[in-house]
């Protein structure tokens, strides 16, 4: 989906964030990852919700969804 805002890897800090046991990092339930990429696409937006700059455009969600998703996840813009 073209939004017409480009938002990099490197921007949201997850270039090169692969994970493996022998890498040593960090391995996190899937959960806990979305809540964090989340976080990092709505911080990246000022948490712009809505509209085609919006963290759900970006995410490819529909807003609804999104709101939903933070709620069930405890994001809450503090």
């Amino acid at each position: 989906m073209q939004c017409g805002f480009d938002l990099a890897d490197s921007t949201l800090g997850l270039k090169g964030r692969a994970l493996s046991v022998s890498q040593g990092r960090e391995i996190m339930p899937l959960l806990e990852f979305e809540r964090r990429y989340i976080l990092k696409v709505l911080n990246a937006v000022n948490w712009r919700v809505n509209g085609p700059k919006g963290a759900a455009a970006l995410l490819g969600v529909p807003p609804s969804t999104l709101r939903s998703k933070m709620s069930k996840l405890g994001i809450k813009r503090s």
